[in-house]
């Protein structure tokens, strides 16, 4: 509740599908899911050691968490390690880091697809704004600690533009040549 808009934002679209209150949760709950946050995640040991022989670009946690539920793997989240998203993480609420986070993310993605796959995967983009930024203001509605809600609907939508406009970026142009592109 103590961080300015704009890192209430961040929050929202970034963690926001993992907060407590989206999710309904208290204490003791921990069940299934298809996709953990991007921070505070804990693996095995031994399964992950073997995964990351696979990935040259060290520990991403989607591709490695699809690789093990494809596998025998399963992904649970459980509210005993939950995290308080506190400290202004200015790096990532840059609108240039989420351009190019958002390049990234799609110049991955479409790895190996055809140029209709491509153009498919750019013509979604120009969707994305509002799809992203109505999900992420959906979120915002049911945290509470929420202290502005105008300002931070208006930091969600600047954030998800430019996301938007690095997966249009990534689906035309493929990935950037290292994942150092990012910082």
């Amino acid at each position: 509740p103590d961080l300015p808009p704009r890192y209430q934002a961040l929050a929202c679209t970034e963690y926001g599908r993992f907060h407590p209150q989206v999710l309904r949760l208290e204490n003791g709950t921990a069940f299934s899911v298809e996709r953990l946050p991007g921070n505070f995640v804990c693996y095995r040991r031994e399964p992950l050691v073997n995964l990351l022989a696979q990935h040259e670009d060290g520990l991403v946690e989607g591709p490695v968490n699809q690789q093990l539920l494809a596998g025998d793997g399963v992904l649970v989240m459980a509210m005993e390690l939950a995290t308080k998203y506190a400290g202004k993480d200015t790096w990532g609420a840059y609108l240039g880091t989420r351009y190019r986070h958002g390049w990234i993310y799609a110049g991955t993605l479409v790895q190996g697809k055809t140029f209709v796959g491509r153009l498919l995967m750019t013509m979604k983009s120009l969707l994305l704004p509002a799809v992203l930024s109505l999900r992420g203001i959906r979120f915002m509605l049911a945290m509470s600690e929420i202290t502005k809600p105008v300002r931070v609907a208006c930091w969600i939508v600047a954030l998800e533009c430019f996301w938007s406009m690095g997966e249009m970026t990534g689906s035309v142009l493929g990935k950037p040549e290292s994942m150092a592109y990012w910082r």
